[in-house]
């Protein structure tokens, strides 16, 4: 059997994708992101600990959180991995903050405006993680927020 052949005539494989268009605020936001500091020694596993026992929403299993995960694994490791953790985008998501970026600063509300004027990509990366809903659920997309809000 050539792999190499059903792996070339999998419907999900496209050779050429429609490429979005990069404007040049675009690329001008996203060369931010090539001179950005490697953030070394700022992690304080006990502050991490404290903010996940102050997390408002139960988790489901406690196995997994660093405070039990201390109690069975060297520090070093719980640290490395901590540090090796990192958000993973695709190229085109990147191009699409970007865009959005610039659509925001230039369209958006009053508020939009001021709030994405200086922010860099990482920034919104941040803030997309940090404001996400907690859980999404069902068909229908009910949510959860950090308040309990549903």
């Amino acid at each position: 059997m050539d792999i190499i052949q059903n792996f070339k005539s999998a419907v999900w494989i496209k050779q050429c994708w429609n490429l979005l268009k990069m404007k040049n605020k675009s690329e001008e936001i996203l060369k931010q992101c090539r001179s950005l500091p490697k953030e070394e020694g700022l992690i304080d596993l006990n502050s991490l600990i404290n903010n996940s026992n102050s997390f408002p929403i139960p988790f489901p299993i406690h196995t997994v959180r660093l405070s039990e995960l201390r109690k069975r694994k060297p520090l070093e490791k719980i640290m490395r991995n901590i540090e090796s953790t990192y958000a993973l985008v695709h190229e085109r998501v990147l191009l699409q903050m970007a865009n959005f970026l610039v659509f925001k600063r230039e369209y958006g509300s009053s508020v939009e405006r001021q709030l994405y004027k200086d922010m860099t990509v990482p920034q919104f990366i941040d803030r997309l993680l940090f404001k996400r809903a907690v859980t999404f659920m069902y068909p229908e997309d009910f949510f959860m927020l950090l308040t309990g809000e549903r």
